[in-house]
């Protein structure tokens, strides 16, 4: 996979700087690339340049597509998880997700990919940190969501599943 990711870093940044160059920072094609470099270079471990190219990208999403607008809800998840990932930053990143995850719920519902998504992230982040009783409730539905949505086999299935099984070996249900 890192392999892949160093050869995807020359194409994203070409990408991102044009559209930034060409369209300015509040465009949906800026927010959408930088968005997707954050989360490059966040993948990658280089998380100082991570949340250098993150800059304003919140701020100006938010200015230039307004908090209701998808790519503002993504460049947010993308800050969410840049901060969940810095060290000792798994509460703040886990508070912002918290934040993002009732704001899509008011936006677009509960029921939406996008926040049952996010949901389950979240879930996955609180029972890393240990808070078992918040996580469950968050994993479930979003496992429950994932197989309705697309079958068991899926691997976002597979992934809930595996996220639901460390939450019950964790509580000593297994």
């Amino acid at each position: 996979e890192q392999g892949k990711l160093d050869e995807a870093e020359p194409l994203c940044v070409g990408a991102a700087a044009w559209v930034r160059e060409n369209k300015g920072p509040r465009d949906g094609g800026t927010v959408g690339f930088v968005a997707d470099l954050v989360e490059l270079r966040r993948r990658q471990g280089r998380l100082a340049e991570a949340e250098q190219e993150l800059g304003s990208l919140v701020a100006d999403a938010r200015a230039g597509l307004g908090p209701q607008h998808v790519k503002t809800l993504i460049a947010e998840a993308v800050a969410a998880r840049l901060r969940h990932a810095q060290p000792d930053g798994a509460a703040a990143g886990a508070a912002e997700l918290r934040a993002l995850v009732e704001k899509t719920s008011e936006f677009v519902g509960e029921e939406h990919p996008f926040t049952l998504s996010r949901m389950g992230e979240l879930g996955d982040w609180l029972q890393e940190q240990g808070k078992l009783d918040e996580a469950e409730p968050m994993i479930l539905k979003a496992l429950a969501w994932s197989r309705k949505q697309y079958g068991p086999q899926d691997s976002g299935t597979i992934l809930n599943v595996g996220c639901l099984v460390e939450l019950r070996r964790r509580q000593g249900r297994l």
